[in-house]
Protein backbone atom coordinates (compact mmCIF):
# COMPACT_ATOMS: atom_id res chain seq x y z
CA UNK A 1 0.00 0.00 0.00
CA UNK A 2 0.98 3.59 -0.87
CA UNK A 3 2.19 5.26 2.48
CA UNK A 4 1.30 8.81 0.67
CA UNK A 5 -2.13 8.02 -0.47
CA UNK A 6 -3.61 8.34 2.91
CA UNK A 7 -2.41 11.67 3.35
CA UNK A 8 -5.86 12.81 1.91
CA UNK A 9 -8.63 12.14 4.90
CA UNK A 10 -12.23 11.24 4.01
CA UNK A 11 -14.31 13.68 3.43
CA UNK A 12 -16.16 12.15 7.19
CA UNK A 13 -15.37 9.45 9.51
CA UNK A 14 -18.07 7.48 11.52
CA UNK A 15 -18.00 8.65 14.68
CA UNK A 16 -15.50 11.31 14.26
CA UNK A 17 -16.40 15.15 14.84
CA UNK A 18 -14.18 16.67 11.24
CA UNK A 19 -13.81 20.42 11.68
CA UNK A 20 -10.86 21.25 9.22
CA UNK A 21 -9.09 24.65 8.27
CA UNK A 22 -6.27 25.82 7.63
CA UNK A 23 -3.72 27.21 9.90
CA UNK A 24 -0.14 28.54 8.80
CA UNK A 25 -0.37 26.39 5.65
CA UNK A 26 -1.66 23.20 7.35
CA UNK A 27 -4.55 21.78 7.42
CA UNK A 28 -6.23 21.95 10.51
CA UNK A 29 -8.37 19.47 12.09
CA UNK A 30 -9.73 19.63 15.67
CA UNK A 31 -10.53 15.97 17.39
CA UNK A 32 -12.99 15.76 20.31
CA UNK A 33 -11.84 13.14 23.28
CA UNK A 34 -14.59 11.68 24.53
CA UNK A 35 -12.15 9.85 26.94
CA UNK A 36 -9.30 11.46 29.32
CA UNK A 37 -6.48 10.24 26.17
CA UNK A 38 -6.26 8.48 23.08
CA UNK A 39 -3.16 6.79 21.88
CA UNK A 40 -1.13 8.21 19.11
CA UNK A 41 -1.40 5.23 16.67
CA UNK A 42 -4.94 5.57 17.10
CA UNK A 43 -5.79 9.25 16.62
CA UNK A 44 -3.91 9.24 13.88
CA UNK A 45 -6.55 6.11 12.37
CA UNK A 46 -9.88 7.74 14.16
CA UNK A 47 -8.56 11.22 12.74
CA UNK A 48 -8.69 9.38 8.78
CA UNK A 49 -5.28 10.22 8.83
CA UNK A 50 -4.07 6.86 8.17
CA UNK A 51 -6.23 4.19 6.57
CA UNK A 52 -4.75 1.15 8.95
CA UNK A 53 -3.31 0.73 12.57
CA UNK A 54 0.03 -0.69 10.18
CA UNK A 55 0.34 2.80 8.24
CA UNK A 56 0.06 4.71 11.49
CA UNK A 57 2.30 2.50 13.58
CA UNK A 58 5.13 2.90 10.14
CA UNK A 59 4.60 6.56 10.26
CA UNK A 60 5.30 6.91 13.80
CA UNK A 61 8.33 4.53 13.92
CA UNK A 62 9.64 6.85 11.12
CA UNK A 63 9.48 10.21 12.72
CA UNK A 64 6.70 10.99 10.63
CA UNK A 65 4.40 12.59 13.41
CA UNK A 66 5.24 15.42 15.97
CA UNK A 67 3.38 15.59 19.21
CA UNK A 68 3.93 19.29 20.15
CA UNK A 69 6.51 20.39 17.87
CA UNK A 70 8.70 17.50 18.91
CA UNK A 71 9.00 14.38 17.31
CA UNK A 72 7.38 11.23 18.78
CA UNK A 73 8.55 7.17 18.44
CA UNK A 74 5.63 6.19 20.74
CA UNK A 75 2.73 4.66 19.08
CA UNK A 76 1.20 4.07 22.62
CA UNK A 77 1.89 7.70 23.22
CA UNK A 78 -1.03 9.03 25.45
CA UNK A 79 -2.29 12.48 23.65
CA UNK A 80 -4.95 14.36 25.88
CA UNK A 81 -6.71 17.52 25.95
CA UNK A 82 -4.94 20.42 24.51
CA UNK A 83 -2.03 18.61 22.68
CA UNK A 84 -1.30 19.32 19.26
CA UNK A 85 -0.29 16.62 16.87
CA UNK A 86 1.38 16.87 13.38
CA UNK A 87 1.63 14.67 10.37
CA UNK A 88 2.82 15.46 7.02
CA UNK A 89 0.76 18.62 6.53
CA UNK A 90 -1.80 18.13 8.73
CA UNK A 91 -2.38 18.94 12.12
CA UNK A 92 -4.45 17.44 14.91
CA UNK A 93 -5.60 19.80 18.06
CA UNK A 94 -7.04 17.52 20.76
CA UNK A 95 -9.71 18.90 22.60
Amino acid sequence: MDFHASLCPPPSVMGVNRNISIWEGNFLEKFTLSGDYIELNKLLKASGLCDTGGIAKFAIKNGRVAVDGEVEYRKGCKIRHGQKVEFDSHVIEVN
